[in-house]
């Protein structure tokens, strides 16, 4: 079936840095440093529908997105790890960042009238983690964590149908995590059980719709949350493996 031709060309050009600074003594350790990224992209897409594209008014038609896609984020993070005792131990730490994103865009959609867009936005947020960990043997940890996500906003992708949609970020997707577990070995290390709950928040999730009539948009889905729990358990008896 002759439904539809896809062309894409990109050029891309990105740079990317990172510089740390360390130290570590009997009872405490740290890393602090700081990211950059840069990332220049042009890309052009050309959509060719065949005589048995789905829909019958989009058929035969050429459609062409243009765009030029900027990207610059930088990034301050830290982490400190703390034994109370031999056995007692806690890691702290957190990033900030920085993103900004433009799109210099034009686009001619099948049958609706060609338009040129240049949105530009950017977003920061700060994310911290923290793990306590119990580990009264070199065979049993107990530990016990909290983390903070983020991912940033951004464009429409492949021929947005509209100058609206194609001019309107979407949201960064943020998430919120906790976990408790442990990590075992037993009986001379011939059993090993690990078991973790978990629990993530998602606040605006970034979530991908299709609408019908070739239009697809990235938006955001409000609020999710998952439950979990994961175990593993490994069984060693001689050359047998469960």
């Amino acid at each position: 079936a002759d439904a539809y031709e896809l062309d894409s060309y990109e050029r891309d050009k990105s740079f990317s840095q990172e510089v740390r600074l360390s130290n570590q003594t009997p009872k405490l350790s740290w890393v602090a440093g700081v990211y950059y990224y840069t990332d220049k992209t042009e890309r052009q897409d050309t959509v060719i529908t065949g005589p048995d594209y789905a829909s019958a008014a989009l058929r035969n038609l050429t459609s062409i997105d243009h765009s030029h896609l900027s990207v610059d984020s930088i990034a301050l993070f830290g982490q400190a790890s703390y034994h109370f005792t031999p056995t007692l131990s806690l890691t702290a730490g957190g990033r900030w960042t920085h993103d900004k994103k433009s799109d210099d865009r034009s686009v001619q959609r099948f049958t609706t009238p060609a338009y040129a867009v240049d949105p530009e936005a950017s977003w920061s947020s700060f994310d911290p983690a923290a793990t306590l960990t119990w580990e009264p043997t070199s065979r049993f940890m107990a530990y016990a964590s909290y983390r903070q996500g983020f991912k940033s906003g951004g464009f429409q992708t492949l021929l947005p149908a509209s100058a609206v949609l194609a001019a309107t970020p979407f949201k960064p997707e943020r998430v919120r995590s906790y976990e408790v577990g442990v990590k075992s070995e037993w009986f001379d290390r011939h059993l090993r059980a690990n078991i973790a709950l978990f629990r993530s928040d998602v606040t605006n999730q970034q979530i991908l719709r299709v609408l019908g009539n070739s239009t697809n948009v990235i938006d955001n889905a409000g609020q999710t949350r998952t439950n979990g729990v994961d175990a593993t358990f490994n069984l060693a008896l001689g050359r047998l493996r469960l």
